[in-house]
């Protein structure tokens, strides 16, 4: 959870398929779910990891994507 209102959640994309995870290379995205507009409001560019997917996104992005969008829904 991020500030009680986002998820944030990491998923493999692609995988080597070798089993030894240190030279398994792995690629992933991170998404970034909002609550309370039950929207996605971004996903990270595919990144590589080799072992336990770490998060790639910046806070602060994803604030001004989610006040952006408050304000459009506002103006509606």
């Amino acid at each position: 959870m991020l500030n009680d209102r986002f998820i944030v959640y990491p998923e493999t994309v692609k995988s080597s398929g070798v089993t030894d995870t240190r030279t398994n290379e792995m690629n992933a995205v991170t998404h970034v779910y909002d609550l309370v507009r039950g929207k996605m409001v971004v996903t990270s560019e595919e990144y590589r990891y080799d072992n336990d997917i770490p998060l790639h996104y910046d806070h602060g992005h994803v604030l001004r994507l989610a006040l952006k969008a408050e304000r459009e829904e506002g103006k509606k």
